[in-house]
Parts: structure tokens; sequence; C-alpha cells
């Protein structure tokens, strides 16, 4: 019973997660959210390389299987602040899991070794380009 409750909550977590991110970039906006659906307020969005998803279009059953999927994948890492987010870049739709890092620096440093082209200021609602930096 309990484990039947909990895949309930997965899944509406899931549904949560994923409508807020359709409905970001459907209206030409990026979104980050940690795996519980809240938002995080500090600190530098930096993604990691594997786990980018690029799309041409914004279709809704994509989104969700790929928060599905991703969430399962990566659920079981504390040691780090993740999130899921999307953002537009021209004509694409990137959706990724990205790393929260609080020291600008570190965060510059750390988007350079995953390949990155740009990390993201939350507090200064800023993207910063790498290839500036």
């Amino acid at each position: 019973m309990v484990a039947k409750r909990e895949r309930e909550r997965d899944m509406k977590t899931t549904d949560y997660i994923a409508r807020l991110l359709y409905n970001a970039v459907a209206k030409g906006e990026g979104l980050s959210l940690r795996l519980d659906g809240s938002e995080p307020t500090k600190g530098y969005v930096v993604g990691l390389a594997s786990y980018e998803m690029r799309l041409r279009g914004n279709a809704y059953d994509l989104v969700r299987a790929w928060v599905k999927r991703t969430r399962e994948q990566i659920g079981y890492i504390t040691s780090v602040d993740l999130v899921l987010g999307a953002w537009i870049d021209g004509d694409h739709i990137y959706f990724d899991v990205s790393e929260i890092i609080l020291d600008r620096t570190n965060a510059i440093d750390f988007g350079h070794a995953n390949g990155q082209l740009a990390i993201y200021d939350i507090a200064a609602g800023e993207t910063i380009r790498l290839d500036c930096e």
C-alpha cells in the first residue's frame, strides 16, 4: 500500500514538473525545478553534459517521458543540488539536468568542464555566456 502511494505521488510530481517545463517553453521562457518540483532561489545553474535533450517544437508527451525517465535515473543522487531545466536557444528547446553551484568561479569552471555554452545566475536572472569568460 505504501509503495502504491509513493508511485502515485511520484507520478503527480512528474506530471507537475513536466507541465511547468512545457508551459515555460511554450511562453518562450526557461525554468529549473528540483526533483520535488520546487524552484531554486540562489546559485548558478550549470548543465551536466550527459543529460541533455534537444527538440524542435514542444511536444508535451516527449517532455513528460523525459522528466519521468530522468527522475528515475538521478533520483537517488542526494550529494548535490540537481534540477531539471528547460531553456530556449534560437529554434531549439533544451531539456537538461543541471547542478546548482553557489560560487560563480566554481560554476564557470564546472560549466567549461561540461562543455556548456552558458550558465544561469538565479539571483540576477541572467545568462552568463561561457565563451566570453
